[in-house]
Formats: structure tokens, sequence, C-alpha cells
């Protein structure tokens, strides 16, 4: 599911129908005791998993109730299991026990986006991004008494075994960083290049060991975040720059930045359904890389004019902004076209957070009105 407030809608009409389901909640809340809260919320924001940056070294971690949703029994024992679109791209997502005899995997709402996400490294971020490494060095400084006291900067008898790590691989990060943005810088209207044509002088083989080293990674994006707290150092940036710097592929370079499509996979042995009324086959098929069945819709039999009102508003995100806004563009459209047909009948498609609103806007307006959301298979058949 794209969000968690669908994954526990479809939950309750899964329980509905007797199928047993667990569901990989949004966490941690005030009933798991989080010790690091506002950290966890921090790396979730910027996609980052948190098991390897605030988690790793939390006193509370074998005891974690959050935790225990990913490795409690009830993994293996609900007949469906039930998780965001967001662990779509994690590397270890098909080797995980859970996920074991699971064959069918069906993706509702948004798919295509979920297994090809566009990523952009802007230009205006990666400046940013130069002009806060020297915070972030200083962070990081391996002559700073605590780092010293860390086993694993040190040898036997005490000596210490050179550069820290995760600085050697900040410096690393840095050049990649201004190496794209001379690129950038030439690129024109925009073109489509390998990234190794890009990166093929700043990556040495000794770099190719220093960005494979997990452990000094997430101490680096701890560290970052340490210094964002007040200095917006962008420690988002160190993931996508990381790999694009350890796995080549396409790139699109323009003016303003620099773009490729991150993709997930889903292993030739699951079986695959896609709740997706919109999608053209040929683009499914790239994007999964298999032959695609398309399953046919029932015959409509049109009875009624629609109108798709995408001027001004054309996502979920920016029809909700707008709807806070006091002179809101919608509710405006929406007053108009109710006053110009009232006493006839009329339906309004929407989505499902602005609902319960334009309901109440449309009874005050046209007394008649039926609303609904729109959703992949709830507005085919609706409509």
């Amino acid at each position: 599911m794209p969000t968690h407030d669908l994954a526990q809608q479809v939950q309750q009409e899964l329980e509905i129908r007797g199928v047993s389901t667990h569901y990989w909640r949004q966490g941690p809340d005030e009933a798991d005791a989080c010790p690091k809260r506002d950290m966890v919320e921090f790396f979730r924001g910027l996609g980052y998993v948190i098991r390897r940056g605030p988690c790793a070294d939390c006193p509370q971690r074998r005891s974690c109730a959050y935790r225990k949703v990913f490795t409690c029994r009830a993994n293996r024992q609900a007949q469906v299991l039930i998780l965001t679109s967001w662990h779509l791209r994690r590397r270890d997502l098909w080797r995980l026990k859970a996920l074991t005899g699971r064959p069918l995997v069906v993706l509702d709402e948004d798919a295509l986006s979920a297994l090809a996400a566009p990523v952009e490294l802007s230009v205006d971020r990666l400046r940013s991004f130069l002009d806060h490494l020297p915070a972030l060095r200083e962070e990081l400084d391996p002559l700073d008494e605590e780092d010293l006291q860390a086993d694993w900067l040190r040898g036997p008898g005490g000596r210490p075994l050179g550069p820290d790590p995760a600085l050697v691989m900040m410096d690393t990060l840095g050049r990649g960083a201004q190496e794209i943005l001379r690129s950038c810088a030439t690129a024109g209207s925009g073109q489509w290049q390998p990234s190794e044509r890009i990166l093929a002088q700043v990556v040495a083989e000794q770099d190719e060991s220093h960005l494979a080293d997990n452990q000094a990674f997430w101490r680096l994006v701890r560290c970052a975040y340490q210094v964002a707290r007040s200095r917006r150092a962008l420690p988002n940036l160190l993931d996508d720059l990381r790999e694009l710097l350890r796995e080549g592929r396409p790139v699109h370079l323009s003016l303003g930045g620099c773009r490729w499509t991150q993709r997930a996979s889903i292993p030739s042995d699951r079986q695959v359904v896609l709740l997706d009324a919109t999608a053209e086959p040929l683009v499914v098929e790239g994007v999964l890389g298999r032959a695609v069945e398309v399953i046919d819709t029932p015959v409509v039999h049109q009875q009624a004019s629609i109108y798709q009102i995408m001027d001004k508003i054309g996502t979920r995100a920016g029809n909700r902004r707008d709807l806070e806004r006091e002179e809101s563009w919608t509710v405006q459209l929406v007053t108009t076209v109710a006053r110009r047909h009232r006493g006839q009948s009329l339906l309004c498609v929407t989505f499902k957070n602005d609902q319960e609103r334009l309901t109440d806007l449309l009874e005050r307006e046209h007394g008649g009105a039926t609303v609904i959301h729109y959703g992949a298979l709830r507005g085919l058949n609706s409509f």
C-alpha cells in the first residue's frame, strides 16, 4: 500500500472477510516508549532505515516493542502481510523470513512510482550540501576524544589505525557532489549519459572499499543528523550520492540537476497483481521486466458527462494544501458548479482526505450531490 492510512483500511476490509493479516505499522509511537523518537522521525522523513540509524546503538534495542512488529510470529502466521510501498526498495526485502512462502504480491495504487521512483540531486541541494560539509567534518574530527577511545579506531597496543573511515567517505562524497555540479553546468538543456563517465575520476579503488563500509556510513549519517538539527546539513543527500558512486546507471544531467530512477525488483518466482486501472501495459512491462496480462474491465455505458478538473491542482498533496487556504480555488470551483446545477443530479469524485469537506460544502450549496472518493478499484466500480 502507498500509505499507512490505506494499509489500515485494507486490513479492516480483509479482517471483515475472515482473512487474517499482519500489518507493518508506522512507529514507534508513544506506547513503544522509544528513547530516540525525535531522531527516528527525522530519519524516516529522509527515507532512511531507522534500524541502521537511531536504532543501531539504542539501549532498548533488544526489548523494543516496535521491532517486534517485524520479528514476531504473526509475520509467518498471517495469510496476508500488509506493507507500505516504501519497503519495496529495501535491498533485503525478499530475503526476510516474513516473505518466505508468499507467492503473490499485490501492488495497490501508484505501484509504478513505488517500483521506479525518481531521484533528483538538484543544483541548489548539492551546493547547500557542500556548504555544510565543513560543519560535518568538524563533527567527525578523528582527534575528538570520544573517537580516539573507540576500539574500531585503534589497533594493537592502542595505536591509532589512521583516518576515520567515515571522514574519508565524506570527502569522497564531497568530491562526487562537486563533479556532478561541474557536469550539470555544461549539460545545457539536458542529456543522458552513464554516471561512470561523470564520476570516473572521483572513485578510486580505495574509495570503493570505503564506500562499502556500512558501519562508517551510518556513523556518518548519525553525525549529519546532529549537525542538521541546527545547521541544515542535508544528510539525505548522503545516501543518494553513495548509491550513485557505488553503482553505475544512466543519469540525466541538466542545468537544474542530476536525475535518475531508483528501481525496485520483484523476484521472478512471485506472481504480481497490479491494481491500477490507468497504467499502460507497455510501461508496466518495462518496469516489472516481465510480460503483462490485462484484466478486462466490465463494459461501461455512458449515463452522464464527466468533467475532470485538473487546471491548477494535479496532485493529492496539492489539493490538500489548496483546501487549507482561506481563498481555496477548489472551494470556489465546487461552489460555482453546485449553485449552477442545483436541482440536477451531481456526482463528485475526489481524494479520500477531501471527501468530508466537499460533502459538507455540496450539502450546503447543492443539497443533493453525491460525493465519493477515487481508488484504483472503488472509483471504477462507483462510475
